[in-house]
């Protein structure tokens, strides 16, 4: 599941059916109890991979997702965008095709809104060559209700499960994957002027090798444009959460949060974007049972 919330602090909840077929659900306590969920990707095929959803909110009451799936059997995979509420009355657009790539696959999309209201999209594809997977990148520009053309990042391919967010300056941060012999590195870029596809900086590695193929990454900005970021890391036979910070520019040292000796899994990371407080969270096997673990940073 994934949660935002409003300027109301009202609650907007998607997760994953799992079943067959999969589909993308919604809910929310707007109204002040929550609803009957609302199938979000209805009509469109999700199929056996993905979703792989991004849900951001503009602080406004509006609520953008992105995922991965077919428009039908048989179908590319692309990348299909929604909006809600579209109107005073809280209902869903239409699913969009907004990857458009039929001689690709298009996987792994990550959504970022400035306070403009303009809407940032990057997803990994393969359309260029087979398995090589270079970031595609767009943007919606509110004022003429449009979405760019598509760019490349001007970046070696092949790039993984980017996770992008909008600081409070408006500059926009990215990170992803780089893999290789089983085991992935996290790297990071940035752009101040996002509506330009060439004004990303060199991207740069922050993790050293985790030794897990497919480490899970996660990244926050607050309001100052500092930006945070958690990452899964393989040492032996253990599993631990490490993090990293970039504060007023200058990047800090790797630290292992988790410390727990077994297996930490699946971080969870949020920051207060007025005070630059941290809270990470995210998934440990204690007594042979998985159980939630928490870790607050308060003023340093």
């Amino acid at each position: 599941p994934q949660i935002q919330l409003d300027n109301l602090n009202k609650a907007y909840v998607i997760w994953v059916r799992s079943r067959s077929p999969k589909a993308i659900y919604f809910n929310t306590n707007r109204s002040g109890k929550w609803e009957k969920p609302v199938e979000v990707s209805k009509g469109i095929n999700v199929g056996a991979s993905g979703p792989w959803p991004d849900f951001k909110g503009d602080g406004e009451g509006k609520f953008y997702v992105v995922y991965t799936a077919k428009e039908g059997p048989g179908a590319n995979y692309e990348i299909w965008y929604n909006s809600y509420p579209i109107s005073s009355v809280g209902t869903w657009g239409t699913n969009s095709n907004v990857s458009q790539t039929p001689e690709g696959g298009s996987a792994n999309p990550a959504i970022a809104v400035d306070q403009n209201q303009k809407i940032y999209l990057v997803w990994q594809d393969d359309e260029p060559a087979p398995d090589r997977w270079p970031l595609f990148f767009r943007f919606y520009n509110p004022s003429t209700q449009s979405w760019s053309s598509k760019s490349i990042l001007p970046f070696p391919a092949s790039m993984y499960t980017p996770q992008m967010e909008v600081d409070g300056l408006g500059r926009l941060h990215l990170i992803y994957l780089r893999r290789g012999g089983g085991s992935s590195i996290v790297y990071y870029t940035r752009n101040d002027n996002p509506t330009n596809p060439y004004g990303w900086i060199e991207p740069i590695a922050i993790s050293g090798q985790t030794n897990i193929d497919f480490s899970e990454i996660r990244l926050a900005t607050d309001n100052q444009g500092n930006v945070y970021v958690a990452w899964e890391k393989r040492i032996g036979t253990n599993y631990e959460i490490f993090f990293r910070r970039c504060v007023h520019g200058k990047w800090t040292d790797m630290l292992n949060v988790s410390q727990t000796g077994s297996q930490a899994k699946w971080p969870g990371l949020a920051v207060d974007k007025a005070t630059g407080d941290i809270y990470l969270v995210w998934q440990q096997k204690r007594n042979n049972k998985w159980q939630i673990f928490l870790k607050a940073l308060i003023n340093g």
